[in-house]
């Protein structure tokens, strides 16, 4: 069941947990969670398009977890792991992320590179070739990175689950590379807390030197990380253990359950998109009723303008008035959807498409969700291929639409 957290994020403000899960698969449900927990190999991924950083050979990179705590409570805790790629600089993020280093790594890689190659273990000399080794993975081109802002976290009740450490009072022990927590969580220095082995240098953190958990519920049967390093290989065996074991907790502690009437059927829920957490809402297919119609937006830079589905991008924006099928809307059934009559699928802004359609004093439309009362917001459509999106109401033009007579 602790599956379930490859899909979403934890909020600081509830759990003092910062972060998300699976780095840019938090709205992605397969079994992502237990190849991040087993430690295998996984891409680097920090921007939209999910492209992939590797190694300096554009490799799969190696990955580990560091156990870590900002002592935001009275006991210093919590603590909680958090995951490192051993990755050249990201060469598809934020280049205000660079450093003068970074930006030479990147300058001077080879020809199907993503950045120079580190030199040899054992060695200062020249660049290491695709089958060696870093000679010092804390520094250089390819070093230990966290994925900014995304970084992968997980809990002590999970990682424990895998590697073998015990937990008394919130301090995890155990392993070589947590000795200090104790005394470190215990005092009155505010700075963070980092698993690293005794006597190390100044920024040599290491993940714990923990052995692989044992424990096995009933006794002698298969331990839990073997269990674990299953469900990472395989993805169909993960997800058929985990609907079991989800159906089982919601039963817990009813006896009188009964299937519900369907609801699924024809049932539509779009994905949501990566950067946005907006509410989804899902929706039945339905017919249309009434003439087919134009949608304009008051906004001036949208004069001339109207609201479509753009075929090459695959999202709503706005274009010059044509008239064609893709500009073309129709109320669905239920009064609540605009249906696209190219698309035949309703308009969608950050996974919303069920709307209220208010009327303002001028006789101006406002497409309200009823989930928080946001509206949809076309400011950001001013600039051409971009889309609209959900923002509180405030009544001005740019959230003002209206009925173009097709």
């Amino acid at each position: 069941i602790m599956g379930a957290h490859t899909y979403g994020n934890p909020k600081l403000k509830n759990s003092l947990i910062p972060y998300t899960w699976t780095s840019r698969a938090i709205t992605i449900f397969n079994n992502e969670y237990y190849k991040s927990m087993t430690g295998q190999d996984r891409w680097f991924i920090d921007d939209n398009q999910c492209r992939r950083v590797g190694d300096a050979f554009g490799q799969k990179p190696k990955t580990r977890w560091l156990a870590h705590t900002r002592k935001m409570t009275k006991r210093g805790g919590p603590v909680f792991w958090i995951k490192q790629n051993h990755v050249c600089p990201s060469i598809y993020g934020n280049p205000d992320f660079w450093s003068p280093e970074d930006k030479g790594c990147i300058k001077d890689a080879g020809p199907g590179q993503q950045c120079r190659p580190d030199a040899h273990k054992g060695s200062w000399g020249p660049p290491r070739t695709i089958n060696q080794t870093d000679g010092n993975p804390h520094w250089g081109c390819e070093r230990w990175r966290l994925i900014i802002g995304r970084d992968e976290v997980a809990l002590n009740c999970e990682l424990g689950l895998y590697l073998d450490f015990k937990v008394t009072d919130g301090v995890p022990h155990g392993c070589r590379g947590l000795e200090h927590f104790a005394e470190q969580m215990a005092s009155d220095d505010h700075r963070p807390v980092w698993s690293e082995f005794p006597g190390a240098k100044f920024g040599m953190l290491e993940q714990p030197e923990c052995k692989k958990q044992m424990l096995a519920e009933p006794p002698g049967s298969t331990p839990t990380s073997t269990i674990m390093d299953e469900y990472a290989n395989n993805q169909t065996l993960w997800i058929d253990d985990y609907t079991m074991a989800h159906e089982k907790m919601i039963r817990n502690g009813y006896d009188s359950l009964h299937y519900a009437p369907d609801i699924h059927t024809n049932l539509v829920c779009p994905p949501p998109t990566l950067w946005t957490r907006e509410k989804i809402t899902c929706y039945k297919q339905q017919t249309t009723q009434g003439p087919a119609f134009m949608l304009g937006n008051r906004f001036p830079r949208l004069n001339g303008k109207v609201y479509q589905y753009n075929p090459v991008t695959q999202v709503f924006d706005f274009g010059a008035k044509t008239g064609a099928a893709n500009q073309l809307w129709r109320l669905s059934l239920d009064g609540k959807q605009l249906i696209n009559e190219m698309t035949s699928q309703p308009l969608t802004v950050w996974g919303v498409n069920s709307f209220r359609f208010d009327t303002d004093n001028n006789g101006n439309i406002i497409m309200v969700n009823p989930a928080d009362n946001k509206v949809i917001d076309c400011h950001n459509a001013r600039n051409s291929g971009k889309p609209c999106i959900m923002w509180w109401r405030h009544g001005r033009r740019n959230q003002q639409f209206y009925k173009i007579s097709a």
